[in-house]
């Protein structure tokens, strides 16, 4: 991504990222500073998955333009800073079909036969589920 941002909020986390191509699912850090972003999964210690979004999206080191990392790993019909937007705890879809509860929000979004999503906000946590692209994204912030 050219150089290095410069984070300034690191939170400890339990995270999962799941897709039809990829599933990891562990501790890790969520590194922000409003602009870009830094997930990190570690396993005994060492980091397995580090997804950087910021003008781009790096996976481990290759990066691509949003659009086409969204096509390839996600659902092409997905806007293209949905990623941000899940890791930051922000409405999806312009705030479509979004309800206030306690703590935060949730959302339903569907478009029939291309995805099916349930979002929700509350609190430290973070879930994300599309059943039609079996997609899943949670996020538990750890107390430190």
């Amino acid at each position: 991504m050219g150089c290095t941002p410069n984070y300034t909020k690191h939170e400890a986390s339990l995270i999962v990222f799941k897709t039809p191509k990829m599933a990891f699912a562990d501790a890790g850090f969520v590194h922000h500073n409003g602009e870009a972003l830094k997930i990190v999964i570690l396993v005994v210690g060492q980091p397995v998955f580090t997804l950087e979004l910021g003008r781009k999206i790096c996976l481990d080191g290759s990066c691509l333009s949003k659009e086409k990392f969204i096509h390839k790993n996600l659902n092409p019909l997905y806007p293209r800073d949905i990623l941000q937007n899940i890791f930051l705890g922000k409405s999806l879809f312009e705030g479509q079909n979004l309800v206030k509860q306690d703590g935060g929000f949730k959302q339903r979004v569907y478009k029939e036969g291309f995805y099916d999503i349930y979002y929700s906000v509350k609190n430290d946590q973070i879930k994300f589920k599309d059943k039609i692209s079996k997609i899943l994204i949670k996020t538990k912030k750890i107390l430190q």
